[in-house]
């Protein structure tokens, strides 16, 4: 039986409206909302990323304000752009683009992130709201105003499941990763569902059993090794739910950390790539905005 695709489409449409609207009311007021967001260089992946968020943000009417460094230039300067932006009163919500390059200290820059600008959740601040719990509604309605900002794609994550209907409360989630981006703050947030979680990563032992035994797997390695190297049939087992979170590119289009032609054969839901969690994740970065916007007014 071919897996339920857990489509972000229409959720993602339901969050811009919302979003849509709040705007029109916020401008009412005489500003419009306003993100900055921070790109180092131009990898391709980032610039992808950031039309996307500029798409969305034109279509709900939040302004984009958009800084680009060399990726040569010096750790000072991401400093002073981070500086500026976090004085500046016009702009509400801030987005650096991650990983950094290897000659910046990523811990110290995130530490420059003034905490109610930091929209997808990567200052120190932010950070310990999520491992303290409580940065999303108890209910996990997309709705709900947060009291602080999760990473993005975490909680996108929370907001495909809740969407979906997916029990969480004492079922087994496996979360493959255990980057600060994206494993660890959405184990955190698994937790403060009451999901029972367990970290693995790609040095695991035993990995394709600790996934098989899940009932949702949330697959965020960030493969290497191309198409060859994706998890495939055994690491999946029938009637659980899969959340894929890897975004890849080569000459053959997007693709995942999960082979998903062959894991939706066994399977009971799973997240297509691209349209799963990519355009729930740009909703999620646009109500944090919204959010801010209205904090700071």
């Amino acid at each position: 039986m071919t897996a339920n695709l857990l489509d972000g489409k229409e959720l993602c449409a339901e969050m811009l409206q919302r979003t849509k609207e709040r705007v029109e009311g916020f401008s009412q007021r005489g500003r419009c909302p306003t993100l900055a967001v921070v790109r180092i260089g131009a990898c391709p992946a980032d610039v992808a990323y950031e039309r996307m968020i500029e798409k969305m943000a034109e279509k709900v009417g939040i302004t984009l304000k958009s800084i680009v460094i060399d990726d040569s230039a010096p750790e000072s300067a991401v400093i002073d752009a981070l500086n500026t932006l976090n004085t500046d009163s016009s702009v509400d919500g801030t987005l650096l683009f991650r990983p950094l390059p290897s000659t910046i200290n990523e811990k110290q820059i995130c530490r420059e992130m003034i905490p109610f600008k930091d929209v997808d959740g990567i200052s120190e601040a932010m950070m310990s709201m999520v491992y303290e719990g409580g940065i999303l509604s108890p209910k996990g309605a997309p709705d709900v105003r947060q009291i602080g900002f999760a990473p993005c794609t975490a909680e996108a994550v929370i907001r495909v499941l809740k969407y979906n209907k997916i029990d969480l409360v004492g079922k087994h989630v496996v979360v493959v990763g255990r980057s600060v981006v994206i494993g660890k703050p959405v184990a955190m947030l698994l937790l403060d569902e009451n999901a029972t979680v367990t970290i693995c990563h790609t040095k695991t032992q035993n990995l394709d059993t600790r996934m098989k035994s899940a009932d949702v797997v949330v697959v965020a390695a960030g493969i290497s090794g191309g198409r060859a190297s994706r998890f495939g049939a055994k690491y999946f087992s029938p009637g659980q739910t899969v959340i894929d979170v890897g975004i890849h590119e080569d000459e053959e289009g997007m693709y995942g950390d999960v082979d998903t032609d062959v894991v939706s054969e066994i399977v009971s839901a799973i997240t297509p790539v691209p349209g799963g969690l990519g355009s729930v994740t740009v909703a999620t970065l646009l109500t944090h905005v919204m959010d801010a916007s209205e904090t700071q007014a």
